[in-house]
């Protein structure tokens, strides 16, 4: 199904995912620190599993008739949520009037099958004395916003519903409230509520503690930082004394989370620091290597000014005026945002990278040759910040990049950045211009080329040069430019044999070059290599993406490969799912959806990947993404499925990924011959011949 669903389509060897670096969702940062936003999902991870299952997991099991009607208006209020959610998906692509009111009334839907759980009592009629609901009140709505949430009316007093039931549904619909509507009055009230009522209850710590998250984001969106610090110190050390080494953590990244975002730097990092000395303790070297990451993020972002920032001072706070410092910090945040998968957020950064580059500062002979101006205080008071300077009676100088060595990262960088999307060819072009900046400095060095400046020069060059061929290589697979990727990865693995890096690269080499052997249709020498890979590297995260083409290589192979593919996707779920790279859970989710033979979860999976999409500007994904879409609805829903499989070839075309364009455009010959529509048939199947032309000469370029 995965390769070509279209009938008569010839079968064709599986697109790998391309993700290393350059393809992995952040929301939008707020004032240039987005990314602190995702450090603080919850563990629990309720809001991505389907309600139903998680109210079932508190509720008595005695049967009775009572019993049986609030798990119906449940597991009704959760159908029309759903349908909200695809109909949300549907508004994004073609705004309709129609589909706007349609996606209100089915979020008010969920909300009062909700409340009539609250109105109904165990072994009592939903609506006491025959009567239905009385009219819900809405808010007025604001302009350009979402629905409004109703007005909750108070539940009688004669209908009692049983803690536990009643603890679940105010949660639920807390939830609902908050991030479906504006009503966030009403979602407090009841969250508030749900708490008190779980407080009672045994054996309930985990559903009080994912509250106590949703709590703490409403308190956040409100601006409430001091009432919502009190709360997470109170959760801390409740969760401490019940040994849940999850919830201090997520509690302590969501304190200094919000330290961050009220501007309290010493907080935050004395936060940070608790979280490693606890992650220490445990001895959990990668959650103490997380923390050591964000620690440096937090530490050196209040130091300089944020776009948009005067570049003096920043709400009275001393900043860095060093340009060639501040270059470096934009440096380091693209990178770690780039490899998280925020590829929007690191296109904007990189705006401010270059304009840093082009300033004045930077062509003074000290920032040539390598060197930066550090101003010391006269004094060691604090003074005469208020004017946005302070004395100085002298200047040291400290060692740092040249130049030269600035702008080789700033080409790798950029080039990172715009791998993923191959609509254009700023990938190639940047990548291309830093080789030649790069050989330049190789093979020009002032002073004696034996002295151990010049050979750590040398060194600094061969590695870098090492990552722009490596990149180089990706991006021209993704053009599907086959033959100048062979030569890219063969000049790769000569380079780092005679420059003495081959052990460090050794494991990227064999992921790209299995991917090459993937593309071509070279299934079982894609698994060797990839499986090569896999043994050389203790990287979870290459290893799980590794272990994802594997997944699709099976697939297409054969569909009895199902439960092989099942086993993998379990052994790398915890690795895809709950790290921090939207690329690896974007392409998790498509592969999943690929395997699975439940329609429903596979529009979930799916649409989820489309969703990450949006961020990690990946257009090879996307494309795949619509095309599986399109092949799910093609059979209920005609206008939706040629609308998602034309951008999926539009998409593909645009990339020159012919095996792309001949995937959707055999959907799409496939529909119109359905529909009867013989000249647009007859149009898509000429088209489709020539990309099937073109990708045998790229499979067989000889």
């Amino acid at each position: 199904m995965y390769q070509y669903p279209g009938q008569g389509i010839p079968k064709q060897p599986t697109t790998p995912v391309q993700n290393r670096t350059g393809g992995y969702q952040q929301q939008e940062p707020q004032s240039g620190r987005g990314y602190y936003q995702d450090l603080t999902q919850s563990p629990g991870n309720i809001y991505s599993t389907p309600f139903r299952s998680s109210l079932t997991q508190i509720e008595p099991q005695t049967p009775s008739q009572g019993n049986t009607q609030h798990k119906i208006l449940w597991a009704l209020a959760e159908h029309y949520l759903a349908h909200a959610c695809q109909l949300a998906s549907t508004l994004v692509a073609q705004p309709t009037q129609q589909k706007w009111i349609e996606h209100q009334r089915d979020i008010k839907s969920a909300v009062y099958c909700l409340e009539a759980v609250l109105r109904s009592g165990r072994g009592t009629n939903l609506f006491p004395g025959g009567n239905s609901p009385s009219p819900m009140r809405f808010n007025t709505p604001m302009r350009g916003s979402g629905p409004q949430a109703p007005r909750t009316p108070t539940t009688p007093s004669r209908v009692t519903v049983m803690p536990k039931i009643e603890t679940k549904t105010r949660f639920r619909l807390s939830q609902i409230l908050f991030q479906y509507t504006e009503n966030v009055v009403e979602a407090e009230e009841h969250l508030q509520k749900a708490i008190l009522l779980a407080q009672k209850l045994e054996g309930y710590s985990e559903l009080k503690f994912q509250m106590i998250d949703l709590q703490c984001q409403i308190l956040e969106r409100t601006r409430n930082f001091k009432i919502a610090q009190n709360v997470l110190k109170n959760s801390i050390i409740e969760a401490g004394e019940l040994n849940l080494p999850v919830w201090i953590y997520h509690f302590l990244l969501l304190r200094a989370k919000l330290y961050y975002i009220d501007h309290d730097f010493g907080r935050c990092l004395s936060t940070l620091s608790e979280a490693l000395q606890f992650a220490e303790r445990r001895q959990e070297p990668d959650m103490k290597q997380y923390h050591i990451v964000n620690e440096g993020l937090s530490q050196v972002s209040g130091l300089f000014p944020q776009p948009g920032e005067s570049s003096m001072m920043s709400q009275g706070r001393p900043i860095v005026q060093n340009r060639n410092l501040h270059l470096c910090y934009y440096m380091i945040l693209i990178i770690y945002t780039t490899h998280t998968g925020n590829i929007k957020t690191a296109m904007q950064y990189t705006t401010e990278m270059y304009s840093l580059l082009e300033t004045p500062s930077m062509t003074e002979l000290q920032d040539i040759q390598g060197f930066i101006k550090i101003p010391i205080r006269s004094s060691t008071l604090v003074n005469n910040y208020s004017q946005g300077h302070y004395e100085t009676f002298s200047v040291m100088t400290a060692g740092w990049l040249t130049k030269n060595q600035l702008y080789s990262l700033a080409y790798l960088i950029s080039g990172m950045c715009n791998k993923s999307d191959n609509t254009n060819l700023k990938a190639k072009t940047f990548l291309t211009e830093g080789l030649k900046n790069i050989d330049l400095q190789f093979n020009t060095f002032i002073g004696c080329p034996n002295q151990p400046a010049a050979i750590e020069h040398k060194k600094w060059c061969a590695v870098v040069k090492g990552y722009m061929l490596l990149h180089l290589a990706d991006a021209l697979m993704l053009r599907s430019e086959f033959q100048e990727a062979t030569k890219t990865l063969l000049e790769l693995i000569s380079w780092s044999y005679t420059c003495g890096f081959w052990e460090k690269i050794a494991a990227l080499i064999c992921s790209s070059w299995g991917m090459l052997c993937q593309y071509q249709g070279q299934s079982a020498e894609a698994l060797e290599f990839y499986e090569a890979a896999a043994r050389s590297t203790d990287n979870r995260e290459l290893v799980a993406l590794v272990r994802l083409n594997q997944a699709l290589i099976h697939i297409g192979l054969s569909a009895s490969n199902r439960e092989m593919v099942n086993a993998m996707l379990d052994g790398i779920r915890t690795d895809c799912l709950e790290g921090r790279l939207d690329g690896l859970k974007a392409v998790f989710h498509a592969v999943e959806g690929l395997v699975t033979h439940e329609i429903v979860k596979a529009k979930q999976n799916l649409l989820e990947t489309l969703k990450l999409t949006s961020t990690l500007y990946n257009t090879q994904l996307k494309a795949m993404t619509l095309s599986l879409l399109g092949t799910l609805f093609q059979h209920t829903q005609n206008d939706q499925s040629e609308k998602m499989l034309t951008t999926a070839y539009l998409l593909s075309r645009n990339s020159r990924n012919d095996m792309g364009c001949l995937v959707a455009g055999g959907l799409l010959r496939d529909l119109y011959h359905r529909q009867g529509l013989d000249q647009k048939t007859n149009k898509q199947h000429v088209l489709n011949q020539a990309h099937w032309q073109q990708v045998e000469r790229q499979i067989n370029p000889s």
